[in-house]
């Protein structure tokens, strides 16, 4: 079996990171991801807070970061990890076998948070969506809603604004967790209707969605759309994690070389316990676990 130096699970921005600095420090990295490389940040059609890159679409970032992980000299590996075991070296499993490294950084982000109201898994896919960018085109011209108040929500609000004839932004606090530029452009964006405090009570429609009941303070109202974009975050897929120690949130508690509490298993991106979660900080985590990685005997 070959050994590798050290094993990446996650092709997002924080273990592309990690694969490239593994590579730079002389060591034979496997990286690991079960879908295409870029994480989320694939489906954000514009990226204008990343250092050197005004303005780029989240896939033409990706490709850019896997085009360089892989230059660096990172074998790319496209299965899905299902178990790590940790000792005197880390074993990673996946449906085609198992592969060893020196050791590892878990980088598997988050997966989407749902909304758990009625309507919702049953017209998944029939104007449920979640990707604004894979699926905006659908709804030109017509009336939609986004759930959500963070970046990538109002970012997705503007984005469909500039194609469909209204937009609803819905959240539920009275005021958005999203940088002051992008809540600027959202008020300046006369096709985009808001609706703060105020939470999602159900989805209605019967072959496909016709609108979404909101309910502020115990009043109800019915919002008539033809799709909703649900963009309210995401929680830490656990699969890979349950051996680890995690914070009331199910997030991998890190020390400051982002070790987790199992020897020779590092931890970097979304999936981590702390207070920004943004691509640039996915990055600063993934070039400080390759490095202790890196050091591994």
């Amino acid at each position: 079996m070959k050994v590798y130096d050290v094993a990446v699970i996650g092709a997002g921005p924080a273990g592309m990171t990690a694969a490239i600095y593994a590579c730079r420090a002389g060591k034979s990295v496997a990286l690991f991801e079960k879908n295409f490389p870029g994480g989320q940040m694939v489906n954000a059609h514009l990226i204008d807070n990343y250092p050197a890159e005004s303005e780029i679409g989240g896939f033409d970032l990706a490709q850019k970061m896997f085009e360089q992980t892989t230059a660096a000299g990172a074998e790319f590996i496209n299965e899905e990890v299902t178990e790590i075991k940790s000792g005197d070296a880390v074993e990673l499993t996946t449906a085609a076998g198992v592969y060893s490294a020196k050791a590892a950084v878990i980088a598997t982000g988050t997966v989407r948070s749902r909304l758990n109201v009625p309507g919702e898994d049953r017209l998944d896919g029939r104007g449920v969506s979640w990707c604004a960018t894979c699926d905006g085109a659908l709804y030109r011209g017509k009336d939609v809603a986004i759930v959500g108040g963070g970046n990538s929500a109002l970012s997705e609000a503007v984005y469909l604004a500039a194609m469909c004839k209204s937009v609803h932004v819905i959240h539920r606090r009275g005021s958005y967790r999203a940088e002051a530029s992008l809540v600027e452009k959202l008020r300046a964006t006369p096709n985009i209707v808001e609706h703060l405090n105020c939470t999602p009570a159900e989805i209605t429609g019967e072959d496909k969605v016709n609108g979404i009941i909101i309910d502020e303070n115990g009043v109800k109202t019915l919002l008539p759309v033809n799709g909703i974009f649900v963009a309210i975050g995401g929680k830490p897929d656990q699969k890979l994690i349950a051996g680890v120690e995690k914070d009331g949130s199910g997030y991998v508690k890190t020390d400051g070389g982002m070790r987790t509490s199992l020897p020779r298993v590092f931890a970097a991106g979304d999936n981590v316990s702390k207070e920004v979660r943004q691509i640039v900080t996915a990055c600063s985590d993934g070039a400080i676990a390759a490095l202790g990685a890196s050091r591994a005997d």
